[in-house]
This record gives structure tokens, sequence and C-alpha cells, in this order.
């Protein structure tokens, strides 16, 4: 019984450290956003007013991310052909059907 209520313990511990990590990893990319990332779009967008081509290169960025975000999830979950890998076995030709 006290093995399996440590094994419990420890799956929530490491559980609670990589959320925490996870949480310091995104607190720490704000940080520096609003460090680098800030006064450098304060200065492209300020005196030449280009605000709406920032957003929309923004938006454009942002959105092409995604994407690629999704793509890249879908190839490694189905493999380059777009079929899953369980799929893509049952569909190989088979070779007795072949040999005639």
């Amino acid at each position: 019984m006290r093995i399996q209520i440590d094994s419990r313990l420890s799956g929530l511990i490491s559980w609670f450290r990589s959320g925490l990590s996870g949480f310091l990893g995104l607190l720490s990319l704000i940080v520096l956003s609003i460090l680098f990332v800030w006064p450098l779009w304060y200065l492209a967008t300020s005196h030449t007013h280009l605000y709406s081509l920032a957003m929309m290169v923004l938006a454009g960025g942002s959105l092409g991310f995604m994407v690629f975000a999704r793509m890249r999830k879908v190839f490694r979950k189905t493999g380059r052909n777009g079929l899953s890998r369980a799929k893509a076995e049952i569909q190989q030709p088979d070779p007795a059907e072949h040999a005639e």
C-alpha cells in the first residue's frame, strides 16, 4: 500500500513540476517579449504610422505559424502520405494477389 501511495505522490509531483516549468517558461517568454519586442514594435510603428501594416504582418505570421504547427502535428500522427499508419498497413497490396 505504501508503494502505491508513493508512486501516486511521485506522479503528482512530476506533473506539478512539468506544469510549473511550463508556466515559468511562458512567464519568461512574456517578460522577454515585453523587454525586447515591445520597444522595437513601438519604434517601427509609432513614428511611421504603420500600425495596420504591422498588425497585418503579425496576424499573417501567427496564422502561418498555427497552420505550420497543425500540419506538423498531422504529419507526425499520420505519416507523409496523409494516411494513418494502421490504415497504410491495411492498404498494403497483398503479394499473393499480384503473383498471378
